[in-house]
């Protein structure tokens, strides 16, 4: 099933940190580094408080594969007996909170949004940071875990698979032309015109949609977020501002967006994003800013490439920068504090956090793996997201004002997009661009106050 409504709109949110309540080499070799010993959670692991449970009670609206709750229940004789509610939106949190409410058996749930810190904080659902297959997981997936629970150096939930934002691109034209793999905003420039030159258009995006331009975006916007954290409440508190001249310049990375430049294939506004993966596909262009998502329209779609498809991180640094790439974590699993299974609870999203098993979750979601050595085999250039994945995150953004409250910015939210389109449709410069959106924020801080 298509993941494309949640993940995108978690995405456009996360990706410019405006919160309201709650964008590898080019070889193909996978990591030299050895991966770490892991820990099986069926080691050492405590019985749980009633004695030999016949099965736990798993709630969730993201099904997982029926061959990983039979090879639980081969292991440990455990069934785990999953509840399914097919909306991640206020369909499962009204069923979840009802059930919890009325004291229904329930063990392990899935989660999102404002639940993942706002059950970590209140008790809801148990700590996991001691327990032994933690460490299975990524570092960066570990520092992330502990930055959406807002509980520094605490963990709470299991996540087994992560998004990020990258730019698609075909390797035997990089190859055919001697063009190297960009790992900064210049260099990334300077391959869009050695494939101008040899009459070949850069890049497509699926405009259309908007949303896409998004990817795009985060040129811009990731350098801002990346070096100073308080960015967004500096920009509420009118410290600093879309206008200020460094920012603007900053924006002129957008340029790549007017038609007159001739960097994307003509129509971005009339292609959608399915089209803009067959636009690849005919080679009518060398490169598309999208996320790891993005395997799925190239599978979905049943026509395989004859051409070897990569993937590199966004180029937002400049010379003598770290590379760094928004990291995002999907469907968090917590077990519940009242649970009478807690152990067993705890016993099965170790097992899901086992190399072996979390294979068989990335393969069928053709997704990253949040656990450490393991690759999916389904996923298009799975080894370069991974790789991108490794990348230094863009810090969590500081988005609360002093008395603790989240900053809303709806109409900064509502404009952006559309601005995008405007510079795409060569209506709008990129000085113009941050004019409107300062009029945006300056909206909002006056609705906030």
């Amino acid at each position: 099933m298509l993941k494309r409504t949640a993940i995108l709109l978690m995405v456009i949110i996360l990706l410019v940190a405006f919160v309201g309540c709650n964008t590898k080499d080019a070889t193909t070799d996978k990591p030299t580094d050895a991966p770490k010993e892991t820990t099986k959670a069926t080691d050492n692991t405590t019985k749980d408080t009633m004695d030999n449970p016949e099965y736990i009670n798993f709630m969730t609206p993201w099904e997982l594969p029926q061959e990983i709750l039979d090879k639980f229940k081969d292991e440990t004789g455990i069934e785990v007996k999953q509840d399914v509610v097919p909306n991640s939106g206020q369909d499962y949190r009204q069923a979840r909170n009802a059930r919890m409410a009325a004291g229904s058996e329930l063990d392990v749930i899935g989660a999102d949004g404002a639940d993942v810190p706002d059950f970590a904080s209140n008790g809801t659902v148990v700590e996991l940071t001691d327990e032994p297959w933690m460490s299975n997981f990524t570092p960066a997936t570990l520092e992330k875990f502990s930055a959406i629970s807002q509980s520094p150096g605490k963990q709470f939930w299991t996540v087994y698979e992560a998004l990020t934002v990258g730019v698609w691109y075909n390797k035997d034209m990089f190859a055919e032309y001697n063009i190297e793999k960009p790992t900064t905003y210049d260099e990334f420039l300077a391959a869009c015109d050695t494939l101008k030159a040899n009459g070949i258009t850069p890049l497509v995006q699926g405009g259309k949609d908007q949303w896409p331009l998004d990817q795009e975006f985060s040129m811009f916007m990731n350098p801002l977020q990346m070096y100073n954290v308080n960015f967004f409440p500096d920009l509420m508190s009118g410290k600093v501002k879309f206008t200020d001249p460094d920012i603007v310049k900053l924006a002129e990375r957008l340029q790549i967006l007017y038609p007159s430049n001739g960097y994307y294939v003509a129509g971005i506004l009339s292609t959608s994003y399915d089209q803009a993966w067959q636009l690849m596909l005919q080679k009518k262009a060398a490169m598309w800013f999208m996320g790891s998502w993005g395997s799925e329209v190239m599978v979905k779609s049943n026509v395989e490439a004859d051409f070897e498809i990569g993937a590199f991180g966004i180029p937002s640094s400049n010379a003598g920068q770290d590379g760094f790439t928004p990291h995002f974590l999907s469907r968090n699993f917590g077990v519940l504090a009242t649970s009478e299974k807690i152990d067993a609870g705890k016993q099965f999203l170790g097992f899901m956090a086992q190399p072996d098993i979390a294979k068989i979750y990335a393969d069928n979601g053709m997704t990253i793996s949040t656990v450490d050595g393991v690759v999916s085999e389904t996923m298009i250039a799975g080894d370069d997201w991974k790789a991108i994945f490794a990348r230094t995150p863009v810090p969590e953004p500081n988005i609360l004002d002093p008395n603790g409250k989240v900053y809303t910015t709806p109409e900064f939210g509502k404009q952006k997009l559309g601005l995008l389109a405007l510079i795409a449709a060569g209506d709008l410069t990129t000085e113009e661009f941050c004019t409107e959106l300062q009029k945006s924020i300056d909206l909002d801080i006056e609705n906030w106050k």
